[in-house]
């Protein structure tokens, strides 16, 4: 039998080499794949933060200034029961919208104190929206004085402290409950409205009306919302360790949430109706704006990034989107 013979030197040598190559490339065609999964995953969780932004600030900018069926406040049909406070600017619903334009390290007009308090990002828009809720809850007997407290459907939750607008079709009071119980096997509510008390910030007065009024059953009360949509760093970082910018909002009195990671800018152009058409005549900057109540639409641009550096320069990848929102309950 022949005596089996063991490899070379050399073919050990180009054996272990070709074996490098293969690695090598498997190694590469895994890294490829997994660069090409982070960019596919970091668009996808770009274009889904995108998403939900959009339809976040919509929901509210739709309802800007939306105070039940009454169409518009003045000195006659609307009052404000709220004692004088820093919170006059969080709870004024003569201007649905009220817009900060981006301006070198500040912003014009300069934003009060509720807005600036929030360290928003320099550079980018800032936006108000004063509304009422979506839905609110009717009025189950008539007021027998201005006085008394209110009976409504429990439809819509309700707290102690929640500043609230009572509304028909021809006036409107906002003030704040002191105190609240539910009434006639849980479905209806007790609301309480006194004067004097302990809450921020309380009411001046607790008549609803200066006029011997009251408000009957085609009334209905709302909670007051005030949202700022404003840009500024993250609460967390990437995976490089870097601070990214967010997309935040603080409604009425709360503290502010982070929205949504990513957001790196927001531009804001408010389409306003010049001669009474319901159409916008033109799309101006904050600052342009002749008249927040004449504003029908307002143009969003987002530039939202994947919040993680996954480009093959690890880099993050930034995508800008628009949108123009139509108000609803002003124009066509």
């Amino acid at each position: 039998m022949k005596k089996q013979q063991g490899f070379t030197i050399i073919e050990l040598m180009i054996a272990m080499l070709l074996g490098l190559f293969l690695m090598g490339g498997i190694i590469s065609i895994f890294n490829s794949n997994q660069q090409t999964f982070r960019m596919l995953n970091g668009l996808s969780t770009l274009q889904d933060n995108a998403r939900f932004a959009f339809d976040t600030i919509s929901q509210d900018i739709r309802m800007a200034g939306y105070m039940g069926c009454l169409s518009s406040i003045n000195d006659v049909n609307y009052l404000n029961t709220l004692n004088p406070s820093s919170s006059d600017y969080i709870f004024d619903l003569s201007t649905g919208l009220t817009g900060y334009e981006a301006s070198g390290s500040t912003w014009k007009p300069h934003p009060e104190s509720y807005v600036t308090d929030l360290k928003p990002q320099t550079g980018s828009d800032i936006l108000v929206i004063r509304r009422v809720s979506d839905n609110g809850s009717s009025l189950t007997q008539a007021m027998p004085f201005p006085s008394a407290d209110l009976k409504s459907e429990a439809t819509v939750p309700i707290e102690d402290g929640e500043v609230i607008l009572v509304s028909d079709c021809s006036k409107a009071t906002i003030f704040q409950v002191t105190n609240i119980t539910t009434i006639v096997d849980d479905t209806e509510y007790n609301v309480v409205h006194n004067a004097g008390t302990s809450e921020t910030p309380g009411n001046a007065q607790k008549e609803l009306t200066n006029d011997g009024s009251t408000y009957d059953e085609d009334a209905s009360v709302y909670k007051f919302r005030t949202a700022v949509y404003y840009i500024a760093p993250s609460a967390f970082a990437n995976n490089r360790g870097n601070q990214v910018l967010s997309l935040w909002r603080r409604e009425g009195l709360d503290p502010a949430e982070e929205l949504i990671r990513g957001v790196e800018d927001l531009a804001i152009l408010y389409g306003e109706d010049l001669d009474s058409s319901g159409v916008p005549n033109r799309y101006v900057t904050a600052s342009s704006v002749g008249d927040m109540n004449r504003v029908v639409a307002v143009n969003i641009s987002l530039s939202v990034n994947t919040v993680d550096e996954v480009s093959q320069d690890n880099n993050l990848i930034t995508r800008t989107f628009n949108a123009t929102i139509k108000i609803r309950n002003r124009g066509v």
